[in-house]
């Protein structure tokens, strides 16, 4: 019998046998893409000024509207399609989805719907989920939700208002606890601070009571002496974890990283300094820190743009353009 440790790495090889798509729905269809909509506004280092999706750039290269939940699950059915994979579907981007909670409610239920979608997850910063009743978390969870990432950078009410610049740490902990009360598997979301060092403990004790995965990033910057400073972060927390665990699995796809075993704690530790695209020929490998390298975005304006850095691939999607367009793209990005 396999161990769970053995499964979770299992878990984590099985996710690169998808198209993994990540969908920027955070804009209400129709509005003019300017700027990322969110009620946080993060710095997670405000000495080297590392800040939450400096560089939007990207979005509005084909236009300044955004799509509406037709046309995503339009270009999500097309690439599965295109690729002749199964998809598993991230809503994130660069703000916040539960801001337009009907048409995210709406968005998942069309993508819930299709035969080639395995399973679909939302990374929140946790703020909106306790509210209405029911809850928000137990209406996406009817809606087929199948996992929330809660993105919690501090556990102490200074410490997430130095983050975030609002004080909103006690509605993040209610919306943990209501998507854990609606039966949603949960991970917290934390970014490597140096004040994370501090709290690991309370981390530790947080994933026992509530039953959720702690996830460890590392901070990601243009600038490259504070990004070797972020990387060094993550070095010395691998050593306080691995001090710490019971046991230690080892993944490298669809990205790679340390999931630790610590009593009845589960923690994971990513590492985006191993590249495991596939694309070895890649013209922009060698600068590529993407995090999120291994997901096909769709933009808010209906582009895909087929890894997490390179914009000399994008495909504005419309009804003309080819499968071998798409095709192309999805190879240069290595998923395909």
């Amino acid at each position: 019998m396999e161990s769970a440790m053995e499964l979770m790495v299992q878990q984590k090889k099985h996710k690169s046998s998808l198209v993994n798509i990540r969908i920027d729905k955070t804009v209400p269809t129709g509005t003019p893409v300017l700027r990322r909509l969110c009620n946080e506004n993060c710095n997670f280092d405000s000495r080297l000024n590392i800040k939450c999706h400096e560089d939007n750039s990207y979005r509005a290269v084909f236009g300044q509207n955004a799509i509406g939940n037709e046309g995503f699950v339009g270009i999500v059915s097309r690439i599965a399609a295109v690729s002749r994979r199964r998809t598993s579907i991230h809503i994130a981007g660069d703000g916040e989805p539960t801001l337009f909670e009907e048409e995210l409610l709406d968005l998942v239920s069309r993508l819930k719907a299709l035969s080639d979608v395995e399973s679909i997850k939302i990374t929140t910063n946790g703020t909106r989920l306790s509210g209405g009743q029911p809850t928000l978390a137990a209406r996406l969870k009817s809606a087929s939700v199948d996992g929330l990432n809660i993105s919690i950078h501090s556990l102490t009410r200074e410490g997430f208002r130095e983050v975030t610049h609002i004080d909103a740490l006690h509605l993040a902990l209610a919306g943990l606890d209501a998507a854990v009360n609606a039966g949603l598997y949960v991970s917290v979301n934390c970014v490597v601070r140096d004040q994370t060092f501090e709290e690991v403990d309370n981390y530790i004790k947080l994933s026992i009571e509530k039953g959720v995965k702690i996830k460890f990033f590392c901070m990601l910057s243009e600038n490259q002496e504070a990004q070797e400073y972020a990387y060094s972060l993550v070095d010395r927390l691998d050593k306080v974890l691995t001090q710490k665990a019971d046991s230690i699995g080892h993944y490298v796809l669809p990205y790679a990283g340390k999931i630790f075993k610590i009593g009845k704690a589960i923690v994971e530790l990513k590492d985006t300094r191993i590249n495991s695209c596939p694309n070895t020929k890649c013209v922009v490998r060698t600068r590529c820190t993407e995090g999120c390298r291994y997901h096909v975005r769709i933009t808010p304006t209906g582009v895909i743009q087929p890894c997490g850095i390179r914009t000399d691939n994008l495909v504005k999607f419309t009804t003309e353009v080819t499968d071998g367009e798409i095709f192309n793209a999805l190879r240069s990005g290595g998923k395909v």
